[in-house]
């Protein structure tokens, strides 16, 4: 099983596009002089004017996590003199970054030296000349073990446009961001183990301080992300360390019922790494440090797919798995715009899956379960849909429905592709939301030759929808169909498909068997 792998792949081969036609930018810039400059805490930086926007690209927010750096909290940037060049990006946080052997994609620059961001804010004014502009923190997807914000997909100059200052981030990923082990609690009884997560939260506090010289409200902050972004973003939600930092969620195809571990079981999992990278049992947190990068990039890349990675629960970061944070009554009573696509999981047919064998976890509801949907669906179809209910659909819907309790919440239910791509996928695959999202269609040649107006209206209405929550934490707006909010009473979704229009109840019995068996069983299937 794998989630859009094929839509993944399109998308990829569209960077490929971007990369030959010289938008992609790599390698040493010279600074241009004519840069916009701005002045943070740290010093003076120099960006670019580019696709009518002010661009700074690779600011520093932490100190390198390298050597005795590694696995301990994001430590305080030294501050420089002069003017800091920042027109290119900063290499993608270590992972195992290799050429796509079916697009041909080339690898990004990849270091444990990665704790950069990226900043795009208007050229001119946008609304009010003077007054301070709604900000968007990016959190870019990868299932905690992968992720580049370099590529077009998330390319904020759109978004900086229509008068929003966006803010892209690297994080720590894999076992550099995510990792336990008894020597690093032995040096210091209060180390944490989600050091990505702490890293999206000193980005935030970088934010806070500093977005004001790029004309950002740092009392207007939303919080965004995809797929692991949009789940980290779920965390932070929950975890005390990141309260006040944010005002606003936008999460995107994530999974809130992602199977995770527990300090305990991470300790183990950390040991067992440690000895596979060959470092003994008894080994000092110096010894660990001392693990070369690639080792650890390669014990990454040989985790199984659905081995249990992301946030460990149990540290200052992320106290609690989201389903108990929500029964605390400890999730942030902040607006939250979620949503799914209509194809998040795609299923290889030499995978074979029977609807018994998908079933046969469900234990005695396996029947219930069956019942919920068409019979004479292939077992393909079945079990895309069924892996796409429990992982996307009910989780999120969930979630909605609990932050309505809190605060205002908005879901909708992306059914779009473009034209040409329609007979490719069965609906809208995973990840497929981000050039609509973000607007780059425009950017990438391939893609842009091949929209028709159709597929730039829908584009434009998704970004008009989102812009106007930045702004007001309400998608509403006059000139569009009413999109009106998800709470108990009507769970309305807005479905954005050839038409956009509000919708009542859709897969409402599906959601609800998982909801309900999720929580009786309070574990992941």
């Amino acid at each position: 099983m794998h989630s859009g792998n094929t839509g993944y792949k399109v998308l990829t081969t569209l960077a490929k596009a971007m990369l030959l036609s010289g938008l992609l930018l790599s390698g040493a810039q010279a600074e241009d002089l004519n840069g916009p400059l701005a002045q943070v805490k740290s010093g003076l930086i120099r960006g670019v004017n580019e696709l009518g926007v002010r661009a700074f690209k690779g600011i520093p927010y932490a100190a390198p996590p390298i050597k005795e750096n590694r696995w301990r909290r994001p430590q305080p940037v030294q501050p420089w003199s002069g003017v800091r060049v920042t027109s290119q990006f900063g290499p993608a946080c270590a992972q195992s970054a290799q050429e796509d052997p079916n697009t041909k994609l080339p690898a990004p620059s990849v270091s444990e030296d990665c704790l950069t961001l990226n900043v795009w804010t208007p050229s001119s004014p946008v609304g009010a000349p003077d007054a301070p502009k709604p900000v968007m923190v990016w959190l870019h997807g990868g299932d905690f073990r992968s992720g580049v914000v370099s590529y077009p997909l998330s390319n904020g100059a759109q978004l900086a446009n229509q008068g929003v200052v966006v803010v892209t981030i690297n994080y720590r990923l894999g076992y550099f961001g995510f990792f336990d082990h008894p020597a690093l609690v032995r040096e210091d009884v209060t180390t944490p183990a989600n050091f990505g997560l702490l890293d999206q939260i000193e980005a935030l506090k970088w934010v806070q301080e500093n977005i004001s010289a790029f004309g950002g409200d740092p009392g207007n902050v939303t919080l965004a992300g995809d797929d692991a972004g949009a789940v980290s973003a779920y965390y932070l939600m929950a975890s005390p360390k990141a309260l006040g930092l944010f005002h606003k969620v936008i999460a995107q195809s994530g999974d809130p019922w992602l199977k995770l571990e527990d300090r305990n079981q991470a300790k183990k999992s950390g040991m067992k790494a440690a000895t596979q990278a060959g470092v003994a049992a008894d080994a000092d947190a110096a010894q660990l440090r001392a693990i070369p990068a690639g080792t650890l990039i390669k014990l990454n890349s040989e985790l199984p797919p659905d081995a249990a990675f992301g946030p460990i629960i149990g540290d200052e970061a992320a106290p609690y798995a989201l389903l108990d944070a929500v029964d605390r009554k400890l999730m942030a009573p902040v607006p939250l715009l979620t949503g799914v696509n209509s194809y998040e999981v795609s299923i290889a047919p030499q995978l074979s899956l029977t609807q018994e064998t998908i079933l046969a976890p469900l234990g005695d509801q396996k029947d219930a379960a069956r019942a919920l949907y068409p019979e004479d669906w292939s077992d393909t179809q079945f079990a895309e849909k069924v892996f796409s209910d429990m992982r996307y659909n009910a989780p999120n819907r969930w979630l909605a429905l609990e932050q309505s309790h809190r605060a205002s919440a908005w879901f909708y239910y992306f059914n779009y592709a473009p034209q040409y791509l329609r007979e490719q996928f069965a609906g809208t695959p995973h990840g497929w939301h981000l050039p609509f999202t973000f607007g780059t269609y425009s950017l990438i040649p391939e893609m842009y030759a091949n929209f028709r107006p159709q597929d730039i209206t829908m584009a434009r209405r998704f970004q008009r929808y989102l812009v106007n929550f930045m702004r007001s934490a309400s998608p509403s707006d006059p000139t569009l169909p009413n999109w009106p909010a998800y709470n108990a009473q009507n769970q309305i979704m807005m479905v954005l498909g050839d038409a956009t229009e509000p919708m009542a109840g859709l897969f409402r019995q599906r959601i609800e068997f998982f909801t309900t068996l999720y929580r009786n069983s309070n574990k992941k299937y």
